[in-house]
């Protein structure tokens, strides 16, 4: 081959191989652009607050006895704002003459429990809204729930808005950082006066309803953490991000 056409060969191939590592320099530049935009994607991803959900417990605690209280702090706060309490007495060995009591009790200046027509703790129907709309209170008589003598004719006959042999759902509200939430609790009273407690949650954005029972996430938000993640993989993460949900 002419000297001349090996000199053109040669150029044409360093022109390649220029244009070939340029290409590869601008992939990687763009690849440790999108990284770093992915880093700060990620810590903006930890500075933003979770969404709002409600945050639940279920419990296995019980109330029996002479006399039994349940510390109820959904936010696990320095000052316990409310008191599940229960009582029992009887004037002689007899289990007819037995006397026993149950309450729902504020603690502190920002705690209320949902009320009723009779100015004592309602009892709220599972996925009731709990909010600002309903009407709230200390609860007359210490917050009471219930009373109980076996001698009583019908149920119509004791106090309080509890309903025996059925679960039971009641509504607050309490402070945190002077904020409003709401929140419910889940009772039950079984066979021997036996107060169970078997759960509660709270609403972790303030002034917003939660429903009775509910403790699932909220719709709040625009972005989901699910396509935060996504960003901070990088070009890693494209597929996940164009990949629509299939889960709506």
């Amino acid at each position: 081959m002419p000297r001349d056409a090996l000199q053109k060969n040669g150029s044409l191939l360093r022109s390649r191989k220029i244009s070939m590592l340029s290409s590869t320099l601008e992939h990687g530049v763009n690849a440790y652009a999108l990284s770093a935009a992915a880093a700060g994607v990620t810590v903006l991803a930890c500075s933003i607050p979770a969404a709002a959900a409600p945050v639940c417990k279920v419990s296995t605690a019980t109330l029996s006895g002479g006399a039994a209280t349940f510390a109820l702090n959904p936010a696990q706060q320095p000052v316990i704002p409310f008191n599940v309490a229960q009582t029992f007495s009887s004037p002689s060995t007899h289990a007819t003459f037995a006397f026993s009591q149950a309450f729902f009790t504020p603690n502190t200046p920002g705690a209320q429990v949902v009320v009723a027509s009779n100015a004592l703790p309602a009892n709220l129907a599972a996925g009731a809204s709990i909010g600002p709309a309903q009407k709230f209170g200390k609860g007359q008589l210490y917050g009471l729930l219930f009373t109980y003598r076996p001698w009583y004719r019908n149920a119509t006959s004791h106090k309080g808005n509890f309903k025996f042999g059925q679960i039971n759902f009641f509504g607050f509200e309490f402070s945190i950082n002077r904020q409003t939430h709401y929140g419910w609790v889940r009772l039950q009273v079984t066979k021997g006066l036996v107060t169970h407690i078997l759960g509660w949650g709270y609403e972790t954005a303030a002034d917003t309803p939660i429903l009775a029972g509910a403790c699932g996430a909220s719709s709040a938000g625009s972005a989901s953490p699910a396509s935060l993640g996504a960003l901070a993989l990088g070009s890693e993460g494209l597929p996940l991000r164009r990949r629509k949900s299939p889960i709506q």
